[in-house]
């Protein structure tokens, strides 16, 4: 029997069907349990999610670190760029980028070739400041790029 059709079932039919199978089910037990077990105790099923498990496993592969992936495995082929994190006198550290959990390092100050979704982290990394003129002293809201950068596309050659 298939899932939704145990499901339909009482607590008192599932009972008695798990019975038939040699399988004991508590009175207390809830309909998910009883279904769980009786899917669990029958052989074809059983052997169907070994298959799909194992099917599963071979499929499943890490991806490379740094390269992003959709949820079926596919490598995203979006568009390319050169992009250059300048480095300041203070700050020449390395940048972290994160999309969706593939992280990249990017050195300040070298050129590297990245994918736009890591482009798109970098132009929205943004602080909201204000800025005094010294001699009238108005405020003015700004947003400040929290990298500066150089971003470039990369075009393949034809």
């Amino acid at each position: 029997m298939k899932r939704h059709e145990l499901q339909a079932m009482t607590k008192e039919e599932l009972q008695a069907h798990a019975r038939v199978m040699g399988l004991n089910c508590d009175p207390e037990d809830t309909k998910n349990s009883m279904v769980d077990a009786i899917l669990a105790g029958d052989p074809e099923r059983q052997r169907e999610a070994e298959v799909r498990v194992k099917g599963a496993q071979a499929r499943v592969k890490e991806p490379p670190q740094g390269a992003l992936y959709t949820l079926d495995g596919k490598k995203v082929s979006g568009r390319k760029f050169e992009v250059e994190i300048f480095a300041t006198q203070n700050d020449t550290s390395p940048v972290d980028l994160i999309v969706n959990g593939h992280n990249i390092r990017v050195q300040r100050g070298k050129k590297v070739i990245m994918d736009e979704a890591y482009v798109e982290v970098l132009k929205n990394a943004m602080i909201d400041s204000v800025i005094q003129d010294p001699d009238t002293g108005v405020r003015t809201p700004q947003k400040i790029q929290v990298y500066p950068h150089s971003a470039v596309e990369v075009r393949a050659a034809a």
